[in-house]
């Protein structure tokens, strides 16, 4: 098994560059096939996770209104409902029924998102902020940035679990996305221990596993092939054998548009819609966040009932229904917003008219 570290690919590449020659740089195989976008598309239900992989590819998603209504209560379930909305443009502390940034903020206490035990929360809520529009310098952004850099195990990665005593694969090239996302660089020495990790976890196949010396699967090289989007790496240098993270995909992937979960699967299975939406991400050249959205104007809304007031608060909104929508959350007040012919109308706020 040929490996190397993240500093000595570097110096390959400079080398390269300096003699003219890419001997070991393996060409991109990258393409996502119009059988796979069908796929994507014909999923019933669709989930986040296919709503982000279709955006990903190029589909206009028109069947989407399901992440009006927030599918769960953790913060998990919060930054991907986020990630999803923002892969289509819109700004999730308007789109549905709540205000899920507000949402997510409220998971977080003593400088880290949701459940203490976990750290798999901090790295999607790091992701889902940023893709809302949270700026770098948000106090709960670098306070989530502080604890994904001080919870990096010793070998140089993270695990979905806070009492982990070794790294996975998937949850370090996640939490590479989400430092990357939050605005650390590449170069960083977090990013780099936790790519250093990666490289030397990589399969003669050219894929991932869960777990270092574990067989290679789908969705696990397919977090890693976004995390070396997301780092600007060539997934060409990451060839041991000459075989690379788009290779292992390539291979794995059916006639009828998805991909097979491991080099041992003959058939689809229930995870398959999400593993070939996880693939799609990757081969399409594409990270996490999928698409950012820019934070929407902040402006004063007070609002007066008949006895007292009901709402005095700084909001965000692109337009005064937005405002509406994205303070209710803060203010904790009931609205109604009926369609009409006219357009949507505001009927009633916490109960009055």
């Amino acid at each position: 098994m040929k490996h190397f570290t993240h500093s000595i690919a570097f110096r390959f590449v400079a080398a390269a560059i300096a003699f003219g020659v890419f001997g070991h740089l393996v060409p991109s195989k990258a393409v996502v096939s119009p059988q796979t976008g069908a796929y994507l598309a014909a999923l019933s239900p669709q989930t986040d996770w296919s709503v982000m992989a279709r955006s990903a590819t190029g589909q206009a998603v028109a069947d989407a209104s399901f992440l009006r209504e927030l599918d769960g209560t953790s913060a998990n379930d919060y930054a991907t409902y986020i990630l999803a909305i923002t892969a289509l443009g819109r700004d999730p502390r308007s789109f549905g029924n709540e205000n899920l940034v507000y949402g997510l903020r409220q998971k977080a206490s003593n400088g880290q998102i949701g459940d203490a035990s976990m750290v798999s929360d901090d790295i999607f809520g790091l992701l889902a902020l940023r893709a809302a529009g949270v700026p770098s310098n948000d106090s709960l952004v670098t306070q989530t940035v502080n604890y994904l850099k001080t919870s990096q195990l010793a070998d140089g990665g993270w695990d979905w679990s806070a009492g982990a005593t070794e790294s996975s694969i998937d949850y370090t090239a996640m939490g590479i996305m989400a430092l990357v996302a939050a605005g650390v660089a590449p170069s960083d020495d977090a990013v780099m221990a936790a790519s250093d990790y990666l490289v030397n976890a990589q399969n003669d196949d050219g894929g991932f596993g869960i777990l270092p010396g574990e067989p290679s699967n789908t969705a696990s090289t397919a977090w890693v092939l976004s995390a070396l989007h997301a780092m600007g790496d060539d997934p060409g240098f990451w060839a041991p054998d000459d075989k690379t993270t788009e290779d292992y995909l390539t291979a794995r992937l059916h006639a009828d548009g998805y991909f097979l979960f491991d080099a041992s699967a003959i058939a689809a299975d229930l995870f398959t819609p999400v593993s070939t939406s996880y693939a799609a991400i990757a081969m399409a050249g594409k990270y996490y966040p999928v698409a950012s959205i820019a934070a929407p104007p902040t402006v004063t809304l007070r609002i007066e009932g008949q006895s007292e007031t009901i709402c005095d608060i700084e909001a965000q909104g692109r337009t005064s229904l937005d405002v509406i929508k994205s303070a209710a959350g803060p203010c904790n007040y009931t609205y109604v917003i009926q369609d009409t012919q006219y357009g949507p109308y505001l009927t009633t706020i916490a109960g009055e008219a």
